[in-house]
């Protein structure tokens, strides 16, 4: 992540997934102090505007951990 080199390796997380049935699809998120920084949508997720507003809004996300992409849990629903 740009100007995330400085931060403390422990502070910064990221979280990937990929997936390629019925098509390819590809989530990776950067997460600083549980914070989301930055993520990378490519393919039909669904995620754009939720993953948007949580970077935007800068609520803490350590709670959710790697939960943030897996497919059986709304995401959206905790934040609307």
């Amino acid at each position: 992540g740009q100007k995330l080199e400085h931060e403390p390796p422990a502070d910064v997380v990221m979280y990937s997934r990929s997936e390629y049935d019925p098509a390819p699809v590809f989530i990776r998120v950067l997460l600083l102090r549980g914070r989301m920084m930055g993520a990378v949508l490519i393919g039909d997720t669904g995620l754009e505007e939720t993953f948007e507003n949580l970077i935007l809004d800068g609520i803490d996300l350590s709670r959710f951990g790697a939960q943030l992409l897996d497919p059986d849990v709304d995401i959206e629903d905790f934040f609307d």
